[in-house]
C-alpha cells in the first residue's frame, strides 16, 4: 500500500478539473489584486501630481503654507534664490527628500518627480516652479506617506480576502 499522494494520472478526472479550477481562479485573484493595486496607486498619485500643480500657481509671499493642522499629506516647500541659496519655507514633520542642486531641479522643468527621503521613511512627490517675483524657483512637495498606506492597507485586505475565498 502507498501512502504518498497519487501521480497525476491516477486522480479522477472530477479532482483534476476542481483541481484546475481552484488554480486558475487563485491566479485570476491574484492577477486582479495587483492590477487593482497599480491602478490605486496610479491614481493617488495622479492626485497627488493635481495637487501639486494647483500648489505651483499660487503666489510666492512670504511662509508658502500658513500654520494650519496636518489634515492630509504632509508638506514641504523651499525656494532657490538666484545666488544658489536655499530658504526652507514650509519644512516637513517627516523625513524629507535630499535637496537636490540648483541646476538639477531647473533641468526637471515643471512636471512633477519622485525623490525618496534621506531616511528612506518615505517617498516625495515634488514639482519645481520658476518664482517670476526673483528669478530663483520654488520647490512644492507633498509625502506619499499616506499614499504607501493606502496601497499597502490594500493589498492586506485583497490577500485575507483571497485566501478567504479560496
Amino acid at each position: 500500500m502507498r501512502l504518498g499522494p497519487r501521480r497525476w494520472g491516477h486522480w479522477t478526472v472530477r479532482a483534476r478539473l476542481v483541481l484546475v479550477v481552484v488554480a486558475l481562479a487563485a491566479v485570476a485573484l491574484i492577477v486582479a489584486n495587483v492590477a487593482g493595486i497599480l491602478l490605486l496607486r496610479s491614481n493617488l498619485v495622479g492626485r497627488i501630481d493635481q495637487q501639486l500643480r494647483g500648489m505651483s500657481h499660487r503666489p510666492f509671499a512670504g511662509r508658502y503654507f500658513p500654520d494650519r493642522p496636518k489634515l492630509g499629506p504632509d508638506t514641504l516647500a523651499y525656494r532657490y534664490w538666484p545666488d544658489g541659496t536655499i530658504e526652507t519655507l514650509d519644512p516637513a514633520s517627516t523625513g524629507r527628500p535630499p535637496t537636490e542642486s540648483q541646476a538639477k531641479v531647473k533641468a526637471r522643468g515643471r512636471d512633477p518627480y519622485t525623490l525618496q527621503a534621506t531616511d528612506g521613511s518615505t517617498a516625495w512627490r515634488l514639482i519645481a516652479v520658476p518664482d517670476p517675483d526673483t528669478g530663483g524657483i520654488a520647490v512644492v512637495g507633498l509625502s506619499l506617506a499616506e499614499t504607501e498606506q493606502t496601497a499597502d492597507q490594500l493589498m492586506l485586505n485583497d490577500a485575507g480576502i483571497s485566501l478567504i475565498v479560496l
